[in-house]
């Protein structure tokens, strides 16, 4: 490091004369720049790290392509503990705009220190998970993630698969818990299938013994279909028996998009094949699938197809008569569930006024089944369909509300509307839900947006070093602004640790777990996402569990 701060000494003084020599393209900087980059410079100096960077990013973004403003914001970032790969990022911009620098080589050895120090701090985490682990003696209060999922797949995605099996067979002293080694195994699985690891998650698919077989076979033939591996896709559906009618459909998709369209035809033919089947038994069904058929030809290319799918599916709706029963279901209950999935299907095909419209009808349909007492305490769950639907699928906001509020849903017999849902703040606690809703779609939003415009610089040969500098930062800014990222980690593992549940938890030792576990797979994803980026390999923000 002594290397290192020399160069950084002669960085200042090049910055502080208004002239920067680093890199034979460098832009001289700004007046507002410069003001920026010398406050940042003093506050560095009198130890005021935090405050160097608020500086050095506003120089940055006055000046974005200026290679003393990454060179120092990295330098700052690196004096507090748990902001090693914040520094990380800013001196790879830095390095990205200036290869040649004469402090590369330094710069570089500063980097390997930093991922280093982060290590340490992910192997202190991971100690104190070990700790933990051993101490869980309750069975889940939930069927949500649960440590024995979470610490196998961080020992994965950490590099430590070693670990894993010998974790795995000690669930055999906890077998009433809901957790068993078959759903740890699929959670690898499926985390592997994330990072394109497919012969490896086919291993994990053939230890899976119980339970979760078919949904092995399910990932696999899914991974396979996305990455255009057809043969090993068609065997794994082969080994569920051909039963998963959507999986199929999307296979057809896939090989018609590879000009494989007599395959993708057979496989349209078999989905059609199990549907029919299902129908036998519940005549419904074959109506409701109708909508998920006209989608995969709508993604196949067949426009015409599609259309003429989606206007037999609407005619069938309404050819129900009332007294009717279908598989156990009343006529206008079978409406509801078969318009819910012809808006979905709309929707996808990005006809959302349409998917909007004909919710008109599924409501309708829905006040005559309460009006008719037919479904009794089901009606609950169709409501709640409607209301979902509005919020996940078409977020139209104002028409949850509304139809939440409707007069027919307050007066049924059963808990219902808004008053079921809502029962202790009413539209009040309805209102605080969108916004909350709301704003982790922006949120959610915003993280998927800056992951593609980050991969699509990284795959992109003809990219700047300018642009690919800023892919560097808008990973940083976009993902390293969770607290592990931004608080003195030695103060931070203090406050995990000494963490004590709210007294009415029933189930301490996970939420504990769980508050550790969280922040150190986070260290974990950005060191690979870190990693990912230097080699121009797709970053992973979103994992499947």
């Amino acid at each position: 490091m002594k290397r290192l701060a020399l160069h950084v000494c002669v960085l200042v003084v090049i910055v502080l004369s208004g002239k920067c020599a680093i890199g034979a393209q460098t832009p001289a900087l700004s007046p507002s720049a410069q003001k920026a980059l010398d406050a940042g410079i003093a506050s560095a100096k009198a130890g005021d790290y935090l405050a160097a960077i608020k500086s050095f990013d506003e120089a940055r973004k006055i000046a974005p392509d200026a290679p003393a403003i990454y060179f120092n914001l990295g330098l700052a970032e690196s004096k507090i503990p748990g902001r090693e790969l914040r520094a990380v990022c800013a001196l790879e911009a830095y390095l990205v705009l200036t290869p040649n620098a004469e402090n590369a080589v330094a710069v570089r050895g500063a980097i390997g220190n930093l991922e280093s120090a982060s290590r340490a701090n992910i192997d202190k985490m991971i100690e104190i998970l070990k700790i933990g682990f051993v101490g869980l003696k309750s069975p889940p209060n939930s069927y949500g993630r649960q440590p024995e999922v979470s610490l196998p797949v961080l020992y994965l995605k950490y590099g430590q698969p070693e670990k894993i099996d010998d974790l795995i067979k000690s669930f055999k002293r906890i077998d009433q818990y809901y957790t068993k080694p078959d759903d740890a195994r699929l959670a690898l699985l499926k985390v592997l299938c994330t990072m394109k690891r497919l012969d490896e998650a086919a291993k994990q698919a053939e230890l899976i013994v119980a339970d979760q077989r078919s949904n092995a076979n399910s990932e696999m033939a899914r991974a396979y279909i996305e990455a255009r591996r057809f043969r090993e896709a068609k065997s794994y559906l082969e080994k569920n028996k051909n039963s998963d009618m959507y999986l199929l459909l999307d296979l057809a998709v896939a090989e018609n998009k590879a000009g494989l369209t007599d395959d993708a035809e057979a496989r349209f033919q078999d989905a059609k094949l199990i549907s029919t089947a299902q129908a036998k038994q519940d005549p419904w069904w074959g109506i409701r699938d109708i909508p998920d058929f006209a989608f995969a030809r709508w993604r196949m290319g067949q426009k015409d197809a599609a259309e003429s799918l989606l206007k037999q599916a609407l005619s069938e709706i309404e050819a129900f008569t009332k007294g009717e029963s279908h598989g156990g279901k009343s006529p206008n209950a079978v409406k509801v569930l078969c318009l819910l999935s012809c808006s979905f299907t709309l929707d996808a095909m990005g006809r959302h006024t349409e998917a909007v419209k004909i919710m008109d009808k599924a409501e309708k349909f829905l006040q005559d089944e309460i009006r008719d007492q037919e479904e009794g305490v089901l009606i609950q769950s169709e409501s709640t369909y409607v209301f979902n639907h509005y919020v996940y699928t078409l977020k139209e906001w104002k028409r949850a509300e509304t139809f939440l509020s409707r007069p027919y849903l307050a007066d049924y017999k059963y808990p219902n509307g808004v008053k079921y849902m809502f029962p202790n703040d009413g539209l009040e606690g309805l209102r605080r839900f969108f916004a909350k809703r709301q704003q982790e779609n922006a949120s959610s939003a915003a993280r998927s947006a800056a992951t593609d415009a980050v991969n699509k610089t990284i795959a992109d040969p003809s990219a700047s070093p300018a642009q690919r500098a800023a892919a560097w930062m808008q990973y940083s800014d976009s993902f390293m602004t969770d607290p592990i990222f931004t608080t003195d980690f030695n103060v931070m593992i203090k406050n995990l640790v000494d963490y004590t549940p709210p007294s009415d938890d029933a189930d301490k030792p996970r939420t504990i777990f769980a508050r550790v576990e969280e922040p150190a797979e986070a260290l974990v994803d950005a060191l690979n996402n870190i990693h990912a980026m230097r080699e121009r390999r797709p970053i992973i923000t979103f994992w499947p569990i």
